[in-house]
């Protein structure tokens, strides 16, 4: 129960395997549906700067960073030449880690004022008139305070988060509307997480938003739970992972007489895919940036 989705313009791919029989039923359906309609090609929904004006973000933020280490400890962050190591989640993990750490880190005023590094004595002379002379080695964390630079300093852990957010949900479409009725139960719409799944983009609300907003007694009739399939679909390149319902929100559905669903029509997942993450996040990075549309095959046999 694999498939695939291959990238247009590179020949790339990633390949997939179905969370269950239901789900890839659904995908042959929706494959079959696009072929008939000859509408098998998705085109990202981002800007080809999607994850480029991340990566930018993140080293504007480095490189003011390492102004206030360079002028305060001389322990600098490293900054790659190759933005694509920026893609690397060691690489984003190691530098948040070191980011939290140096804030709890001592910082030694009198040794920092004998520095040979004009720079860092000059501030250290500086920091000696701005603490009590029975606080000679206060935390990194203060230090940045006295300075005024705290703001400064807390935009690097801003511009990590935000590159690693941006794998979050990758949308892709047809570039005109279809849709098709979907035949299939609503128990698989789950609020489970997958690499791979058909996004919502209908009119109207699910039964599991309705609950969200507080339509309490189903009293507005704009209910639609995936009742058509849309040319919308979803890459997600974040952990899959198990969301059960709420026990409020499944007591909910049976006052109602109604069946639990969720927020997501996942699919599939990645083969490989933690084994081999920086190489998915490379292959999505670089076809996004040349535009590339891709197109849905299953892989039988």
């Amino acid at each position: 129960m694999k498939f695939s989705i291959v990238f247009n313009k590179s020949g790339d791919f990633l390949e997939f395997v179905a969370l269950s029989q239901d789900t890839y039923a659904v995908l042959e359906y929706y494959v079959d549906q696009l072929n008939k309609n000859n509408t098998n090609c998705f085109w990202t929904r981002n800007d080809s700067n999607y994850f480029n004006d991340r990566i930018e973000y993140l080293c504007t933020n480095l490189k003011n960073v390492n102004k206030i280490l360079g002028a305060t400890t001389g322990e600098l962050f490293e900054i790659f030449n190759d933005k694509k190591n920026y893609l690397n989640q060691q690489v984003l993990n190691k530098y948040h880690a070191d980011w939290v750490q140096s804030q709890s880190t001592p910082y030694n005023i009198d040794e920092y004022r004998n520095s040979q590094n004009l720079a860092i004595s000059t501030t250290a002379n500086i920091l000696h008139d701005m603490f009590p002379d029975d606080e000679r080695t206060p935390l990194f964390g203060n230090i940045l305070s006295k300075l005024e630079q705290s703001e400064i300093y807390s935009r690097l852990n801003i511009a990590v988060h935000n590159l690693e957010q941006a794998f979050d949900c990758i949308c892709y479409s047809v570039n005109e509307w279809i849709e098709f009725s979907n035949p299939f139960s609503k128990s698989l719409i789950t609020n489970d997480s997958s690499n791979f799944r058909i996004s919502f983009n209908h009119l109207g609300r699910s039964l599991y938003n309705k609950y969200q907003t507080f339509d309490t007694e189903l009293k507005f009739n704009d209910e639609n739970t995936f009742n058509e399939l849309l040319g919308y679909v979803d890459l997600n390149l974040t952990r899959p992972q198990t969301n059960p319902y709420s026990p409020e929100y499944l007591g909910w559905c049976k006052q109602h007489n109604r069946e639990p669903s969720g927020r997501q029509l996942n699919i599939g997942n990645i083969i490989n895919f933690e084994d081999r993450l920086t190489d998915y996040r490379l292959l999505v990075y670089k076809n996004i940036c040349s535009n590339s549309s891709f197109s849905i095959n299953l892989n039988k046999g």
